[in-house]
């Protein structure tokens, strides 16, 4: 390249750089704005899965205040397995608790209680007074 070439290089640059920065601003704030954007959808869906939970929390206190709704042995198997695997999909309860909560919410666990335990079941069989 002579020294003509060089300097119609350089002047033709310079033009065209003024117009590179501004097309490169306008792209730079675009994204600026997305991510604002992608940010406010962020939170607004954190806020909505919040307000879920609290939904569902309140809703399963009220729960345990009613009387749970009977079942056969099967549909209450399913709705507890159901619900233990929400729970520890959840990821907040342990194995042993998730599972004293389901069967809490489906008045399971209060069947336990009522029934005699396995020792005087077994005597019961055998005519054996406990």
């Amino acid at each position: 390249l002579n020294e003509k070439d060089a300097q119609t290089i350089s002047q033709s640059g310079i033009k065209q750089k003024g117009k590179l920065e501004k097309m490169w601003k306008i792209q730079y704030n675009q994204s600026k704005q997305y991510a604002q954007r992608c940010e406010e959808a962020h939170l607004k869906k954190r806020q909505k899965d919040e307000e879920e939970q609290r939904k569902i929390a309140s809703s399963n206190s009220s729960k345990k205040q009613k009387s749970p709704p009977t079942f056969n042995k099967k549909e209450m198997h399913k709705l507890i397995t159901k619900r233990y695997k929400q729970l520890r999909k959840d990821g907040k309860m342990s194995v042993k608790e998730a599972m004293a909560a389901a069967r809490a919410e489906y008045g399971a666990d209060k069947e336990d209680e009522s029934s005699p335990d396995a020792g005087s079941q077994v005597a019961a069989m055998f005519g054996m007074p406990m």
